[in-house]
């Protein structure tokens, strides 16, 4: 999961061209990864789905734990904005 994290900001691609980056970039060495191929990077993927719940509420917890959070959220869906350029 750290890879395509990784391969996202150094150039965003399908999880083959994440894999195919992975063997010609020395960040692979540099953090001592293992080899992966795609099958390995769609696994991890199915990881993430099954553990979302529990990754969101950590991240959540991290950031916000024991603060007062607001949300507020506003429907455009009936709004009409004019302008000019």
């Amino acid at each position: 999961a750290l890879w395509m994290i990784l391969a996202r900001l150094i150039e965003p691609g399908s999880r083959l061209s994440n894999v195919r980056l992975a063997q010609r970039h020395a960040a692979i060495d540099i953090l001592g990864m293992k080899d992966f191929n795609e099958d390995d990077l769609y696994n991890a993927m199915d990881w993430i789905e099954s553990n979302q719940r529990t990754i969101e509420k950590k991240l959540f917890n991290s950031r916000y734990e024991g603060k007062i959070t607001t949300l507020y959220l506003y429907d455009v869906t009936s709004s009409y904005l004019e302008g000019k350029e």
